[in-house]
């Protein structure tokens, strides 16, 4: 109980309290008296990114949770919401066009009551989408286009544009050319052969 106690001051700022039980038995009776040492708040002084070039390093923290209260600059750090928010920072990147990027463990430094955290980014190169094809279906239309940044977000887009279109599920296949920075796109819808193809080649003949 005590260690849930102290883990939630420091999740609130307070980076060195400590929470004590201190017990006396008097006869059939026991005293518990809890002690919190709160110490002062430690709030974050700077937040940055090193290793990130070519997004603004405003899109990562307008991911990130916790508002103004906690791991942004002004709160307090969470160390455990921050170690989450790290799906949420590399999707931000994947839909900027770095399918390779990675987000390494925070570093934290304290000085005085304020401490300044840097999470460094593993990058890589920008990649753009390359050929765009729906397999068995080529003329279903969807809203990417050849050459524009890749976005993980915008190929599932894409992708329920297509399931609507064909009316089964549909998986994209990806083909990464490293030296062009490329990506190609085969959208496969999962047919159960004959009848999701024979439904969707004869609504198609007219």
């Amino acid at each position: 109980m005590a260690s849930a106690v102290e883990q939630g001051y420091i999740r609130e700022g307070h980076a060195d309290a400590r929470v004590r039980v201190k017990t006396a038995i008097r006869g059939s009776a026991v005293d518990v008296c809890v002690v919190a040492t709160l110490g002062p708040k430690v709030t974050i002084a700077s937040l940055t990114f090193p290793g990130l070039t070519g997004v603004p390093a405003a899109d990562l923290v307008a991911v990130m949770h916790g508002g103004k209260t906690t791991n942004h600059v002004g709160g307090v750090l969470d160390a455990d919401a921050l170690e989450t928010d790290t799906m949420f920072l590399t999707a931000a990147l994947f839909d900027r066009g770095f399918p390779e990027a990675k987000v390494q463990a925070a570093r934290v430094v304290r000085t005085g009551n304020t401490v300044a955290v840097a999470i460094p980014i593993a990058q890589g190169p920008k990649f753009h989408l390359g050929r765009i094809v729906t397999l068995w279906a080529p003329h279903v239309a969807h809203d990417l286009k050849s050459g524009e940044v890749f976005s993980r977000k915008r190929i599932a887009d894409a992708r329920e544009q297509v399931e609507a279109q064909v009316g089964v599920p549909v998986v994209p296949l990806t083909h990464i050319d490293v030296p062009t920075r490329r990506i190609d796109i085969a959208f496969q819808p999962e047919w159960r052969w004959p009848w999701h193809a024979l439904a969707y080649w004869s609504s198609h003949s007219h």
